[in-house]
């Protein structure tokens, strides 16, 4: 089975901040088909705090 997880692009903006709309994240193209592959996130590329956020279902 391929990595679990979603997509997201991230938006910067002025003054060094980014903007993180957790609502634009996707499933990877892997999730649908097994003819595409999903790289593992390597480990600078997870976050070491906890978000606080609600849960969406995906049907």
């Amino acid at each position: 089975m391929a990595p679990q997880g979603r997509y997201l692009h991230i938006e910067p903006m002025p003054g060094g901040r980014a903007l993180i709309d957790f609502n634009r994240a996707y499933n990877p193209f892997c999730e649908f088909n097994e003819k595409y592959t999903c790289p593992y996130a390597p480990e600078e590329n997870r976050l070491e705090i906890a978000i606080r956020a609600g849960e969406k279902r995906f049907r």
